[in-house]
């Protein structure tokens, strides 16, 4: 009988890990939207549309923003502060002084981690010390 280490067993196992992976995950997100949830009734008279910006390039808020602003609207803009003047494909990423001029124009400023990490996957040590 073959061992599972064996070299031709190799790719049987794969799979199979990555499927309980992805019921994990999934099981993961089910459970966190029944625990964690707040619901919120909104009785508005009129439909409503919320823009926001998640990791948000520096072209979301001097075109995107100043695009809402003219419209005398505002956004959200979720940033991550350990990525706060990287470059990704999207382009350059805000700066500190992005951050001041969002809540001068009338934005709103949320944070979602410093360093980005998937909350499921660190240990506690982890998010104590990223």
């Amino acid at each position: 009988m073959p061992m599972p280490n064996d070299s031709h067993m190799t790719g049987l196992i794969e799979p199979q890990v990555n499927i309980w992976r992805r019921l994990h995950g999934y099981y993961q997100r089910r459970s966190a939207s029944f625990l964690f949830r707040r619901p919120l009734v909104i009785n508005a008279q009129r439909p409503l549309i919320s823009f926001t910006f998640d990791d948000f390039p520096r072209s979301a808020l001097h075109t995107g923003g100043a695009i809402l602003n003219r419209s005398g609207l505002a956004g959200t803009y979720y940033a991550c502060l350990g990525l706060m003047g990287g470059e990704t494909a999207t382009g350059k990423l805000f700066n500190a002084d992005d951050l001041k001029i969002l809540i001068d124009r009338g934005h709103e400023l949320g944070c979602h981690t410093y360093s980005h990490c998937h909350s499921w996957v660190p240990t506690r040590g982890h998010m104590k010390n990223p």
